[in-house]
């Protein structure tokens, strides 16, 4: 369960799954809740077993929890695809978690391509891509992760707290700032 605002957002029901979504080329921006929040793209729950969400345009989101792409399918078994996506987060609130794309599903594969993310701004924590507890296959590959953001603590292109079933190449990482890190695996910061 996901408060707060939301651009767009799929979420299982009662009236049962569909066999595909699809989100293509929308324009999300210019939202800002102070409390909860802020997705440009959910996927909540298991609705659907192949999703496809390419060629969006996500920029100027702004909140406490600011997630672009927020993967959290749990349709078994799925295969999804992130692809041809432009990211573009400078969050404005100085205490806030901001990611690119974050990945928490349970039960499937992901394949996210050919995504460009970029964040600046003053948050406290934040990840180009996230892969969070999910155990399930994860294929991160040709994008350009770059975190510009100015805190000196938790600042990261690829963050995965869970490697089993990744596969992560040929991504272009850049992460300018003295105290940022390029990558971060279980219990290892990478600079």
């Amino acid at each position: 369960a996901y408060s707060g605002i939301h651009g767009i957002k799929e979420q299982s029901d009662a009236g049962g799954a569909t066999t595909s979504s699809t989100y293509s080329c929308n324009t999300i921006k210019t939202i800002k809740c102070l409390s909860g929040q802020v997705n440009g793209i959910l996927l909540d729950g298991g609705n659907s077993t192949n999703n496809l969400i390419e060629r969006n345009l996500i920029y100027d989101l702004n909140g406490v929890t600011v997630t672009a792409i927020n993967h959290s399918n749990s349709r078994s078994p799925f295969t999804d695809v992130i692809r041809n996506n432009m990211i573009a987060l400078g969050n404005s609130v100085a205490t806030s978690t901001t990611r690119g794309i974050r990945y928490e599903s349970c039960s499937g594969t992901c394949n996210i391509y050919h995504t460009s993310v970029y964040l600046h701004g003053s948050s406290t924590t934040t990840y180009c891509m996230e892969k969070a507890t999910a155990a399930t296959a994860c294929n991160v590959k040709n994008n350009i992760f770059y975190n510009n953001c100015n805190y000196a603590g938790t600042t990261y292109a690829l963050y995965y707290s869970n490697t089993t079933g990744l596969t992560s190449d040929c991504n272009d990482l850049y992460v300018p700032k003295a105290s940022a890190q390029t990558g971060y695996s279980p219990s290892t910061g990478y600079a």
